[in-house]
């Protein structure tokens, strides 16, 4: 993963939506060891080994943290309530195929999986991931999670909705 920022990964999938106030900064996740950060529509995890752990000085305790890639750094943040359950949605990991985005500029990797999987995810959400070589894990349930793992990171993405899907189409239609 040489040049792929795990940070910048987690910062990725935090929500900008400050009504969703618990999804607006990356969470430490004690019990198991990782970074966590959810938007509602995906997720990224990264799964610290135990001696990044003690680098970073992450606590024993889960909390919300602020990850600084420039400095290096994470700073734990005093927030008190509840961070969703990722574990809910995290589809059992049952790779389907791989998708190598190492050297892809994104137009034609987005295409390629969208007609593999036969599923349309939000083009931002592939460039994400950006840099690296992906396994997909696809479930039958086309409405359900998509499951990307590379090492110890793992992204979880919905797929966009039949409505929303129905919206582009109709608005490409009404520009040709």
């Amino acid at each position: 993963m040489k040049g792929f920022n795990k940070m910048r990964f987690i910062n990725a999938a935090i929500s900008k939506d400050k009504t969703r106030y618990f999804m607006c900064d990356a969470y430490w996740n004690a019990e198991k060891g990782r970074l966590e950060a959810t938007d509602g529509r995906r997720a990224h995890v990264w799964t610290l080994r135990e001696g990044l752990r003690d680098a970073y000085k992450l606590p024993e305790k889960s909390c919300y943290v602020k990850l600084l890639p420039k400095e290096n750094m994470i700073v734990q943040l005093p927030h008190d309530y509840q961070f969703s359950n990722i574990d809910k949605v995290t589809p059992e990991k049952s790779v389907t195929f791989r998708v190598n985005l190492a050297e892809d500029k994104g137009n034609r990797a987005y295409a390629c999986f969208s007609i593999a999987s036969d599923r349309v995810i939000n083009s931002e959400y592939i460039g994400d991931l950006m840099g690296e070589v992906w396994e997909a894990s696809i479930q039958n349930d086309p409405t359900k999670a998509l499951r990307f793992d590379c090492g110890d990171l793992v992204a979880v993405i919905m797929p966009m909705s039949a409505d929303v899907m129905d919206d582009v189409i109709l608005r490409e239609e009404v520009k040709a």
